[in-house]
């Protein structure tokens, strides 16, 4: 299993240049880019300066493995709105060719949402006001389903094209709520380029991430961690690795039994109010813990 971190871990006021280095000093083999709206990394984005990131990564020697995006809530493929679910597949491509760029082999897809209990725009990275955004509808469940798959069947053949995985990821949307439920989501897709990416913190409200590991199995292409405690309902649940309520033992132990050799990405936010660089440090010596200490077990 491979060592990576979220660039939203880091501080907001770093560049993207410095987050690639000090990722690489603190011991992480990659760095997870997260297309924006705007910004170093985003959809205004040339090829010209996605590829000067991967330079920085490239002489940091820091792997550019997975890339993820925060915009799939102002463009959703499940939205009630035939124009945001068609901006919802041009974001997606944007993605695949920016991965395909970078020389990342799989490409972060919220597949979509049926609706939310809280206010999503205000922990949700590159939330902003006014326009579209999924958590302000709900919509019908078959419908998203129906929807989301017709989505990422349009969209397999171009990840096909430019060798990138779609990774469908699990979050907090009311949609895809059980790890069977999942599994025959992306067997329903039909294709080798359309699998799972599964968020270990996401699932703990409703259920044990080492059970979807296991029923998952080979359709896992990368996974992100993060810590939840048990018997919150809001953002406020999730905590520092290590500092929540995620048997790590046991989703070790799974992922070792499924064979997942893929990314594990430490995904989250600065955790400490007055020292926010201590966020990825932290990040780092957890998941030594969880990834090496586990072996002589």
């Amino acid at each position: 299993m491979k060592k990576a971190i979220s660039m939203w871990a880091f501080p907001g006021e770093m560049d993207l240049a410095s987050r690639i280095r000090r990722a690489g000093e603190l011991g992480f083999e990659g760095i997870e880019l997260c297309m924006a709206e705007r910004g170093e990394f985003s959809l205004e984005s040339s090829d010209a300066e996605v590829l000067a990131l991967k330079k920085v990564a490239d002489d940091a020697g820091v792997a550019l493995g997975t890339v993820c995006s925060g915009l799939f809530f102002q463009h959703s493929l499940t939205s009630s709105r035939p124009d945001i679910r068609a901006s919802a597949v041009r974001v997606v491509k944007k993605e695949i060719d920016f991965a395909a760029l970078v020389g990342a082999g799989v490409a972060l897809v919220v597949p979509g949402i049926v609706g939310f209990d809280f206010g999503l725009r205000e922990v949700i990275p590159d939330a902003e006001e006014g326009g579209y955004f999924a958590g302000d509808e709900v919509i019908q469940y078959d419908v998203a389903w129906e929807r989301s798959l017709a989505g990422l069947k349009e969209l397999a053949p171009h990840a096909e094209a430019k060798g990138v995985v779609i990774g469908v990821e699990n979050i907090w949307g009311k949609f895809l709520l059980s790890p069977m439920e999942m599994r025959a989501f992306v067997d329903a897709a039909d294709s080798k380029w359309v699998q799972a990416y599964f968020d270990v913190g996401n699932c703990m409200l409703t259920g044990y991430p080492e059970h979807w590991i296991k029923i998952l199995g080979p359709r896992l292409v990368a996974v992100h961690f993060k810590d939840f405690r048990r018997g919150s309902a809001r953002p406020e649940g999730f905590v520092d690795l290590l500092a929540g309520d995620v048997d790590w033992a046991a989703v070790y132990g799974a992922l070792k039994s499924v064979g997942f050799a893929g990314w594990i990405t430490a995904e989250m936010t600065p955790i400490y109010k007055h020292f926010p660089d201590l966020t990825p440090a932290a990040a780092s010596a957890a998941l030594d813990r969880i990834l090496h200490n586990t072996d002589s077990k």
